[in-house]
């Protein structure tokens, strides 16, 4: 999938930069063209006007300044053939022409005359034309357009050689570049992958326990529900787990598409977090650790307050599970300017410091010796990451052995 990803961009890139050369190349064609067609008119009107001859034009040094054209007709291989009223050849001023062929020049006068256009170009010839009538008949100013049709034919091998050679370092570069481009893709689809792998392996886990006891179930069909009552409370266990993850996969999948999530008021962080310390008193005094609060009141926050519940409720309970014996939870909520600081801390063993920065990935544990113990599946942090980013927040995780693991969340 990766390597289609990677050749359909080079492939869109080429293929845009084909384009813009191509337009580019056309558009210099076009211009180059209109000029040395503008060029050659200007020549032969001067060759009608002079009756082929110069008139002694000069640059001059000092006085009036008089523009010299580039390109004297003289220079280029013209002549004038003028014609009477019947449309007869009557002269043919030809200083830069030998005349070969009188029928082949009769042929060519005759086309001109007959073309309704003023001017233009006689392809068999390589000529181009001017008409102009006067009281005594037309004049017709040819031009020889080797030199033009040379440019042109130079314009366009070096356009092909330079698209060539662009084509190739551009396509080097796209090659680079289509790594460099698809990397995060890559990345999301190698977590998509190991996502997918993690999950299978945890619903694996409750359904093997879940299907063994019913073996067992089905085994001793003639007993009584009190006496199986052992393996029917294994499945009830298990299955609430599987609902628990199914539950998570399913918030985690919601909370990917933020834009369906609107559900945004101000919100009394001050009491949220209260309502949420309160139940989890009991269960801390029970396991024998200590609870500190230091919350300031009436905080005030714009945000969705089912899912701020949650994140509260998950590092709380996060901090519980991993607190160390006769350990101290901490949890501190104030307001500093425009920000607002919440920090949940627990004694007892550091995260490794090489570990942290996968702390918030899906199904990532630091101690998977003891995830039965411990429970959950390692969606948790996951969760509390994806609501903290949906209210435009920022978490972090500092963890040593003197200050125990901190989790702080900084809301604009």
């Amino acid at each position: 999938m990766i390597d289609k990803l990677k050749k359909k961009f080079i492939l869109i890139n080429m293929i845009l930069v084909s384009i813009v050369l191509v337009i580019t190349f056309i558009g210099v064609y076009a211009f180059t063209y209109n000029k040395l067609s503008n060029t050659s008119n200007w020549i032969l009107k001067k060759v009608i006007e002079e009756k082929g001859h110069d008139e002694n034009r000069k640059r001059k040094i000092g006085g009036e300044k008089i523009r010299v054209h580039s390109q004297s007709h003289l220079n280029n291989l013209t002549f004038l053939v003028e014609l009477n009223n019947e449309n007869q050849i009557i002269n043919i001023i030809d200083k830069n022409i030998e005349i070969v062929d009188e029928e082949t020049l009769k042929k060519i006068v005759l086309d001109c005359v007959e073309s309704k256009k003023d001017y233009g170009i006689i392809l068999n010839e390589d000529l181009r034309y001017l008409k102009h009538k006067n009281e005594n008949g037309l004049e017709i100013a040819f031009i020889d357009r080797s030199d033009e049709i040379d440019t042109l034919n130079s314009l366009i091998t070096t356009s092909i050689l330079v698209g060539v050679l662009s084509l190739s370092a551009f396509f080097i570069i796209s090659i680079f570049l289509s790594k460099w481009a698809i990397k995060p893709a890559e990345e999301a689809f190698d977590r998509e992958k190991q996502f997918i792998a993690d999950a299978s392996h945890e619903l694996k886990t409750p359904l093997t326990t879940i299907l063994a006891n019913s073996e067992i179930l089905l085994s001793h069909k003639n007993e009584t529900i009190s006496s199986q009552i052992k393996w029917i409370e294994y499945i009830k266990l298990e299955s609430e787990r599987m609902r628990g993850l199914v539950n998570d996969l399913l918030f985690l999948t919601k909370l990917g598409y933020k834009e369906n999530i609107i559900s945004f008021k101000e919100i009394n962080l001050t009491d949220l977090v209260w309502s949420v310390i309160l139940p989890f008193e009991s269960l801390i005094f029970e396991n024998n650790k200590k609870l500190e609060s230091n919350i300031d009141s009436d905080i005030f926050f714009m945000g969705n307050e089912n899912q701020i519940k949650q994140l509260v409720v998950i590092l709380v309970d996060n901090a519980i599970k991993y607190c160390s014996e006769k350990g101290t939870i901490k949890i501190s909520l104030n307001k500093n300017q425009n920000k607002i600081n919440m920090c949940v801390n627990n004694s007892g063993a550091p995260i490794p410091k090489e570990e942290q920065k996968y702390i918030f990935e899906r199904f990532y544990r630091v101690d998977k010796s003891r995830v039965r113990e411990k429970g959950g599946y390692g969606l948790g942090l996951s969760i509390a990451k994806e609501i903290v980013e949906l209210h435009k927040g920022q978490i972090s995780v500092t963890s040593d052995e003197k200050n125990g693991t901190t989790f702080k969340i900084v809301f604009p």
